[in-house]
């Protein structure tokens, strides 16, 4: 939890001892989240749609008093983060007049006066929050501490730094505030406040059950299957008379079952296999129970989207287009005032994807003007959903389809570059408000513009972000790396030579990533043969003995070579040859390494961060050539391209020749404005941690010290207090750019 030294009072002193209480306070909790009330244009956007969540949520009458005053609090937030400070205090006064002990309300309002500079009022509800936790008796007390835990979690949900599929982390972290609060109210809290926070404990679960399925967490993919149902079975069994509470529970649960259809080899929880065996095996059985509930046309679109989405999900697209306008329809004709004409976005992006679909079907068939019409049915839902709800997803959507469009044969030549501008502008507004495998596919689709607008340069780098950040588990990382090395080959063809050092690590890297080696030679274009001849020679003589991946190269390419029945005769005797005549003298580098400097590995002239020399500074010291071509061909062109255009300096690389090595790098490191450190094996925390070098890390406060835990090793105690990325399975470049981009001068929150 937020530490809350500092302010102008603690109120937690009198409480803290008795029990482990959270703090409340939604503006303080998770500052990082509201990034210090630093609000970028495509996060402004988010917060309009998050507000427009929240009124949906206390306009729909399902929900207890006391869950809804959570929706109050967080809209509060999003107002108040949004200079809105009068409007926020407002909603903050109708959870007070709701429950006067809240104690996130009274320390949001407090802090929101403070900043106004309304003394007295500030000391009214400095005193009011100080006095409600004083005066409460122990139950009373547990009670209000429950809630402030629940309504944190509840937050957590609405993290403007991390939309669409957030990180585990994040969801292990909503989940267990919400077990803690359940534990801590248990006993005392009412019937219909507690069906609240079971549904949104097991939302919590099912929304961690899909991205431990993306990170191959196979077994917290189940886990999170389990506890989900156990607690959604509990919250069935209470009595309730609202069908639409009912509908939503087995609306969640047809989501959980609905996602990953393939997994049916999995040995499922018990309560599945007792209750819910059918539901698993057909999801739509638990939309059709929700629609048993809730038959009412005019409350349940929501639901008839869904329905249309489970059947996209299985490929029934002529199905799914039938719920989906059924959905869109009835929405349209809802009044303009009626919160459900924004319900209908989840169906209307579903539409443009079964559009875009269709589109790339008649391409396959030389068809373009029937093509050419879905493209533009589908831009027009794009937009449309665009326009109701600003989430990443809608916004990723909208550049794939103006990409899409500029690639047509019809669309008019003028219009082409206007349209791919578009789309990577939609690209960029996506990809800064995600993480993780959804993040590595807008990035994707941002390098195929860039390929197809003839920017190979960054098509190549925006590529290896998408490989880097998708993770071991993903089923597209063959397809993904095969791009890569396509690109890498079509842009250094003809003068490859002086890049060998680089394409050949990637070659390398991108190859232990193969379940089916021969597979990705045949993805790879045949008109780069001899590129990738020369790649697999140099590799072979340069790479040490003791690896075996060059080797499995090498066999692959030359059994996909042989197929081939490649005419010319001295590529076959350089493929005879290759792999059996290894320069000895050069047999036992560790590294593939650049035969020469080449333009493109400069670092940019200046950094962003205003009196320092480099954004940025790289320590490490290990002995594993993987990590080390990693820094430099992954992360340190991934920092520097002109995408972030940061400088950074790394000791292999810009050290000054003549120079004593731990002088000059703690003199690089004073000058730097981070200071990253990469964990592998072979870092010692006491061998590498100079004097020199600890001083320059002492100089530095907490926040500027970034760990990258690049493998499975044990933190050096010296360096636990520093903020950590786990890199050992996703590589979340664009998450680690946050916090190395210089902040602009702002107000304090």
């Amino acid at each position: 939890m937020a530490s809350y030294r500092g302010e102008p009072s603690d109120p937690m002193a009198c409480a803290s001892a008795e029990l482990d209480l959270p703090n409340p306070g939604l503006l303080t909790f998770r500052k990082l989240a509201i990034n210090k009330g630093q609000i970028t244009r495509v996060e402004e956007k988010t917060m309009k749609s998050t507000i427009q969540t929240q009124d949906d949520i206390l306009d729909s009458k399902i929900y207890s008093e006391q869950f809804c005053n959570a929706a109050r609090n967080v809209k509060g937030v999003m107002l108040y983060h949004s200079k809105k400070k009068g409007e926020a205090i407002k909603v903050w006064e109708e959870t007070l007049a709701s429950d006067k002990t809240n104690l996130n309300a009274l320390k949001d309002i407090t802090l929101a006066y403070q900043k106004l500079g309304y003394n007295p009022e500030v000391q009214k509800y400095e005193a009011q929050l100080r006095n409600t936790i004083r005066d409460a008796r122990p139950d009373e007390k547990r009670m209000m501490f429950a809630r402030c835990q629940a309504e944190q979690g509840y937050a957590l949900f609405q993290d403007l730094r991390t939309q669409s599929w957030k990180g585990i982390d994040l969801r292990q972290e909503q989940v267990n505030c919400y077990e803690a609060a359940l534990k801590m109210a248990e006993g005392l809290i009412g019937q219909k406040e507690k069906r609240d926070w079971l549904l949104y404990t097991g939302k919590a679960y099912e929304k961690l059950c899909h991205v431990s399925y993306r990170a191959s967490r196979d077994d917290l993919y189940m886990d999170s299957i389990g506890k989900a149902i156990e607690i959604l079975h509990e919250a069935l069994q209470m009595s309730d008379k609202n069908a639409l509470y009912q509908a939503e529970i087995w609306l969640t649960i047809g989501t959980m079952f609905d996602r990953d259809m393939r997994c049916v080899a999995f040995d499922i929880p018990q309560l599945v296999e007792q209750c819910y065996k059918e539901c698993w095996e057909d999801p739509m059985i638990c939309f059709k129970k929700a629609l048993e509930f809730n038959p009412d046309n005019h409350n349940n679109l929501w639901l008839l989207g869904r329905i249309g989405i489970c059947l996209y999900k299985q490929q029934n697209y002529d199905g799914a287009l039938k719920w989906l306008n059924q959905c869109i329809h009835a929405t349209d004709k809802l009044p303009p005032e009626d919160p459900q004409r924004n319900s209908s976005w989840n169906a209307l992006y579903h539409r443009a994807k079964i559009y875009i679909k269709e589109a790339k079907r008649y391409g396959t068939q030389r068809k373009p003007a029937q093509s050419h019409s879905f493209l533009e049915k589908a831009q027009l839902d794009a937009n449309r959903a665009l326009e109701l709800r600003q989430s990443p997803m809608n916004i990723a959507l909208a550049g794939e389809v103006n990409h899409m469009l500029a690639k047509n044969r019809l669309t008019p030549q003028k219009e082409v570059d206007h349209l791919r501008n578009i789309a990577l502008n939609r690209f960029y507004e996506a990809s800064v408000t995600q993480d993780g495998s959804t993040s590595s596919d807008v990035h994707l689709k941002r390098a195929e513009c860039l390929q197809d607008g003839e920017d190979l340069q960054s098509a190549i780098e925006s590529f290896k972000i998408a490989f880097d950040t998708i993770g071991t588990g993903a089923d597209f990382r063959d397809s993904l790396a095969s791009k890569l090395l396509n690109a890498m080959l079509q842009y250094y063809k003809g003068s490859p030579q002086h890049l060998f050092g680089e394409v050949a690590f990637w070659f390398i890297y991108t190859h232990k990533s193969w379940q089916a080696p021969q597979k990705y030679i045949k993805m790879l274009y045949v008109e780069y043969a001899t590129e990738i001849l020369d790649i697999l020679e140099y590799s072979s003589r340069h790479v040490s003995d003791e690896s075996t991946t060059v080797q499995n190269m090498v066999e692959s390419f030359k059994q996909v070579m042989h197929e081939r029945n490649i005419g010319d005769e001295n590529f076959k005797i350089r493929l005879s040859n290759l792999g059996e005549k290894r320069d000895l003298s050069l047999s036992q580098r560790q590294e593939p390494v650049p035969t020469a400097i080449q333009e493109d590995d400069i670092p940019n002239v200046h950094p962003l961060t205003s009196g320092v020399d480099f954004d940025f500074y790289i320590l490490h010291d290990g002995n594993n050539p993987e990590i080390k071509g990693w820094i430099r061909y992954a992360l340190l062109k991934g920092l520097e391209w002109k995408f972030y255009a940061l400088k950074g300096y790394y000791h292999q690389r810009d050290s000054r020749f003549g120079a004593f090595p731990y002088e000059s790098e703690a003199e690089a490191m004073e000058k730097s404005a981070k200071i990253l450190i990469v964990l592998s094996h072979g870092f010692d925390g006491n061998k590498n941690l100079t004097t020199e070098i600890a001083q320059g890390l002492h100089a530095k406060n907490t926040e500027n010290v970034i760990l990258l835990q690049r493998e499975q090793v044990e933190v050096p105690t010296k360096l636990r207090c520093y903020k950590k990325f786990d890199f050992t399975v996703q590589v979340d470049l664009p998450q680690l750019v946050r916090y190395l981009l210089p902040v602009r001068p702002l107000c304090d929150i």
